[in-house]
């Protein structure tokens, strides 16, 4: 990196004020390195941020999650952040409170949480299927304990990059386990959390997704705010500079491919040693210098495939009486849709959650086996 006078200069630039660009400019600042953070948007915490209609807050990306039981992966990663004293997890404690129910025949299966309570609920209510259902489980398992990167205890020890159930879609999967059309519509409804369908989606990433999810659900007081307000707090003790209304327009001074001066959306020129983006590729596409990229690196980029993406309905309802339990309810229906132009005929399946303060109904573009 030149020295350019008056310019600002940082160790690191992070662009993008999402999740992965606030974890990634609290590590490096931790770590010592002097870091700024650009957001395009009026705010850092993108799809974490919540708005409000008449008072009542709503979130747009982050409703519920595993990953809080003692040990788990979520609970650690909170940990490294020093972020866990300023998160608190409310818990969907019952199988009262984690219903699917079949619309066409009205068959409530209730599931509790634990990783070996569940299986033995599903196992018993599909007796004919004991053989299916601990054979999901236990793939499931051992295919995390596999998974370097889901252990943050012990994740430099060598472990395989790879797993065969990697190049194995939850469908087949799923297919070669049983016949039984609702039970492979309860192990399949949990991949609304992650937007693709079963024959889209390989087992392994399916497994990494589901297992906290399996041991534990809560949502988080405050939602996706809190998470936000915890990111500021320690990115101010760790001395990171946050730019709002910001981006970079275009690199300067590029020698051996190396970027001398990066120039903001303002004018304003700054210098780092490194960037990096977490923001939608194609995006980047736009910032990089066309004339020092490869053809080939644009086709990739410009080949990805949109993600999926859901439309969300909001409602308050004024009850003029008491639910039992309280009103915290959440609602999701699961039904047949087309994806990408392919019907999929599923068992209709409705999931039924009772969480803490809230009562939403949602309709999901969810996608179970045909």
């Amino acid at each position: 990196m030149k020295n350019m006078g008056k310019n600002e200069c940082y160790d690191n630039i992070v662009v993008g004020g999402g999740v992965s660009g606030l974890t990634m400019a609290l590590l490096l600042a931790m770590n010592g390195r002097k870091v700024i953070l650009l957001e395009k948007g009026p705010a850092i915490g993108g799809s974490l941020r919540r708005f409000y209609r008449q008072g009542v807050p709503l979130d747009t990306g982050f409703h519920f999650t595993g990953g809080f039981s003692e040990e788990a992966i979520l609970t650690d990663m909170l940990k490294i952040l020093s972020m866990d004293k300023d998160i608190f997890p409310e818990f969907v404690k019952s199988a009262e409170d984690n219903q699917f129910i079949f619309e066409s025949t009205g068959d409530c299966h209730k599931l509790p949480f634990g990783w070996l309570t569940v299986a033995n609920a599903m196992i018993s209510d599909f007796p004919d299927e004991a053989d299916a259902v601990t054979s999901y489980f236990s793939r499931i398992r051992k295919l995390v304990q596999e998974t370097g990167a889901m252990d943050i205890r012990s994740i430099l020890t060598e472990r395989p990059l790879q797993s065969k159930d990697d190049f194995v879609t939850l469908a087949d999967v799923l297919d070669s386990l049983t016949d039984d059309i609702r039970l492979k519509s309860i192990l399949a409804s949990l991949s609304m959390c992650y937007g693709s369908e079963p024959s889209a989606i390989s087992f392994a990433n399916h497994s990494r997704v589901v297992y906290g999810l399996y041991q534990s659900i809560a949502r988080v007081k405050n939602g996706g705010d809190a998470f936000i307000r915890a990111f500021k707090k320690q990115l101010d003790k760790f001395g990171v500079t946050v730019r709002t209304n910001s981006s970079i327009k275009s690199m300067e001074e590029i020698e051996n491919r190396t970027v001398g001066i990066f120039i903001l959306n303002d004018g304003k020129p700054l210098q780092a040693k490194e960037c990096i983006f977490t923001i939608h590729p194609k995006e980047v596409l736009k910032i990089l210098p066309s004339e020092h990229l490869t053809r080939a690196f644009q086709k990739r980029v410009e080949s990805f495939e949109r993600s999926i993406g859901f439309f969300l309905f909001f409602s308050r309802l004024n009850l003029h009486f008491r639910l039992k339990p309280p009103p915290y309810v959440k609602i999701k229906s699961l039904s047949t849709v087309t994806l990408h132009g392919q019907l999929q005929r599923s068992a209709p399946i409705i999931k039924i959650m009772r969480m803490h303060f809230t009562l939403v109904i949602w309709h999901l573009n969810h996608f179970l086996l045909p």
